[in-house]
């Protein structure tokens, strides 16, 4: 119950913490076969995917390919996390491409797409145009430059604003509000939290205003950070068949091992679920392991019948008749007389 208090007492005490999932994408593979700068960009921009585009010549693809990402392809990334997009710049000049009269958030994007970057960007006090329209640029629209360069952007709002930082999302928390408490920007950073099964705990997930924003030097900002996995409550399956227990506790999160116990034959236990590791309505990670004792009932082999032995016949020994050898009689030899001289 402590554990269980202790859970909604922070939840409450965040005020914030919500059980959806933030928008996230598998990021594509544009390197293999290798994509045209262009094309990857406006595949991007119709994801809501944030980039930036950097000049890095390679001599495996041609002019105006992207031969890599960071991150690399396959990678799960957050909605405004920031893809930086790597392709072989043309060495002649290009002209740069006009964005005045668009807000500084869509003059970024035209620029990163076609290879170009913005470089500083001066706050003018003006009532011609809307706040956030770009005024003008340094070199101007269609001026030859090389990819790769930077624009001067001036644009109308307070002088005292600076952008919101799109990079923060997917930053460390740490991290995050070190870049927005300093100079330029020394925003007042609040926290706010938000579980995740697959964005790591003290993860960026968002800020608010959003990325690109312009707002007042020292304005308030919100960071929302992941609190990782949401905790679980682990269920009682005692009494439960062992198929019914498995998937109750699966469902939860949780790893599932089984032991057994040997009950006599029987046993209306039998096949069911006699413990468990875990006390029901315990609060713990997904993924920990919990262990299920299921009876088992004892089989006894039947015992055999006895075996019956036929009773031994005892032969008398035999008694012979003595045998009885007649004598021989041999005739008597007569032997002729000697004659003695």
């Amino acid at each position: 119950m402590l554990v269980v208090g202790g859970v909604l007492l922070f939840q409450a005490l965040s005020g914030n913490d919500s059980t959806d999932e933030p928008t996230q994408f598998i990021l594509a593979d544009y390197t293999n076969p290798p994509q045209l700068l262009a094309d990857v960009t406006a595949d991007l921009d119709s994801l809501g995917i944030r980039y930036e585009t950097i000049a890095e010549e390679s001599a495996v693809v041609p002019v105006g390919f992207v031969h890599r990402t960071d991150p690399v392809a396959g990678t799960v990334i957050l909605a405004d996390q920031t893809v930086k997009v790597y392709f072989n710049p043309d060495p002649q000049l290009v002209p740069v491409p006009g964005v005045v009269g668009l807000t500084l958030e869509a003059a970024r994007l035209k620029l990163e797409g076609e290879g170009f970057k913005i470089g500083d960007i001066t706050i003018e006090k003006t009532d011609e145009v809307a706040e956030n329209t770009v005024i003008s640029t340094d070199p101007a629209a269609d001026t030859p430059a090389l990819q790769g360069s930077t624009v001067a952007i001036v644009v109308a709002g307070p002088p005292d604003s600076v952008q919101v930082p799109g990079q923060v999302v997917g930053m460390t928390e740490i991290d995050a509000r070190a870049l927005l408490e300093a100079p330029p920007y020394q925003f007042t950073v609040t926290t706010a939290v938000q579980s995740s099964s697959t964005i790591p705990e003290g993860t960026v997930i968002e800020i608010n205003p959003g990325p690109g924003a312009l707002v007042l030097i020292g304005s308030d900002v919100t960071i929302v950070v992941s609190t990782g996995p949401q905790p679980v409550s682990v269920p009682s399956v005692i009494g439960q068949t062992e198929g019914r227990a498995r998937n109750s506790l699966t469902s939860s999160g949780l790893v599932v091992r089984v032991t057994f116990q040997e009950v006599p034959a029987g046993s209306p236990d039998d096949g069911r679920v006699v413990a468990q590791s875990l006390p029901a309505d315990s609060v713990v990670e997904p993924g920990t392991e919990i262990t299920i004792t299921v009876a088992r009932s004892v089989q006894v082999a039947p015992t055999p019948p006895p075996t019956t032995v036929e009773p031994t016949t005892t032969v008398p020994p035999t008694t012979a008749a003595p045998t009885t050898v007649a004598p021989t009689t041999l005739p008597p030899t007569t032997l002729p007389p000697t004659t003695v001289l």
